[in-house]
């Protein structure tokens, strides 16, 4: 069995912007708007198959694989991820951290009250 751990981090979901790594954003990335992180969370946890369809893959041709994947993703006013970026990686498989990122991308949420949210987003991926 797969092992994947989610942990949420916010940047600016509140108004006001700002980051989870003391303002170190890019400004294109800020933030005017707020969506409360368990309505995040419970998206992000409803759609898991993706990412680790993604990690999957890449732990067919290396079964020790195994790392952390932060993704910085924009959910614009409509709900809709229109940004998706990889932060960092520790996880040794280019295409999987490709496929997470772009897994993103097609996840939609809630409207946010004001605005747009920048959310920074790390993953724990290993072998179960």
């Amino acid at each position: 069995m797969l092992r994947v751990w989610l942990a949420l981090l916010l940047a600016g979901c509140s108004r006001g912007g700002g980051s989870s790594k003391g303002g170190d954003a890019p400004t294109e990335l800020g933030s005017s708007g707020h969506l409360a992180r368990e309505k995040i969370e419970a998206v992000v946890r409803k759609n898991h198959g993706v990412f680790r369809d993604c990690y999957e893959k890449g732990h067919a041709r290396n079964r020790r694989l195994k790392g952390q994947v932060v993704v910085k993703f924009l959910i614009d006013r409509d709900g809709r991820v229109s940004l998706s970026e990889l932060e960092k990686s520790t996880l040794a498989n280019e295409e999987a951290t490709s496929c997470i990122v772009d897994g993103f991308r097609k996840l939609r949420f809630p409207r946010p009250y004001g605005g747009v949210v920048t959310v920074v987003y790390p993953m724990k991926f290993s072998p179960g």
